[in-house]
């Protein structure tokens, strides 16, 4: 999603990104989600800076509302005033990172409903693990035709990878422990099922690497 986003800003098709990271105090918080994209909007995107500012200014109490008004209010009302202007991405990485089920699902919902009204020339890539809720908005027919699903299978090959060199390392370093286990280990089958459940994030596989070790 780094890589995305520089590629992006050189571009000039960045419209803005955020990051969530759990337990952080900011960056765990939906609250500041489209506060913060609408910041960035209105530093980068000329067009934008006029009409998001004037929403602030005459009415400030706008930052502290739902993450739906402020969606609406902050991104999708002044959108619409330039409908006609090439579409900007819009970057949310981590959203199972962010606190409850409920929230995730809050965002989505905000972000589907804000384009039923009116297209906007606005483009949002969410990345997450496929946790079974947000997998199950993206299937609903609320989200139907209007959304793009995409595997980063790159990660699926560097996590198979890094398992197989730190298991490696493991089996060699632990000689005592693991002179009556034969290779391969693990048996493939379940480094299989490790690569599966990690969905492509380092986060899950270097926690299992540092458990077993």
């Amino acid at each position: 999603m780094r890589t995305l986003s520089n590629q992006l800003q050189s571009d000039g098709r960045l419209g803005g990104c955020f990051v969530f990271k759990r337990g952080h105090p900011t960056r765990g918080n939906a609250k500041v989600l489209f506060v913060t994209i609408a910041y960035q909007l209105a530093l980068n995107v000329h067009w934008l800076r006029g009409p998001i500012s004037q929403v602030v200014d005459h009415n400030p109490s706008v930052l502290a509302r739902s993450i739906d008004i402020q969606l609406q209010k902050l991104i999708s009302e002044p959108c619409c005033m330039h409908p006609n202007q090439a579409p900007l991405t819009i970057l949310i990485d981590g959203l199972d990172e962010c606190e409850g089920q409920g929230v995730h699902l809050n965002i989505l919902h905000a972000i589907r409903t804000c384009f039923t009204p009116h297209p906007l020339p606005l483009r949002f890539i969410i990345a997450s693990r496929p946790e079974a809720h947000i997998r199950e908005m993206f299937e609903s027919s609320f989200y139907h035709g209007v959304y793009r699903s995409f595997n980063v299978w790159k990660s699926f090959d560097d996590i198979r990878t890094y398992f197989l060199d730190e298991f490696a390392r493991i089996h060699r370093e632990q000689h005592q422990t693991m002179s009556t286990i034969p290779l391969p280990w693990p048996v493939p089958k379940v480094l299989d099922t490790l690569v599966e459940k990690s969905s492509g994030y380092f986060i899950y596989a270097s926690t299992i690497i540092k458990f077993v070790d």
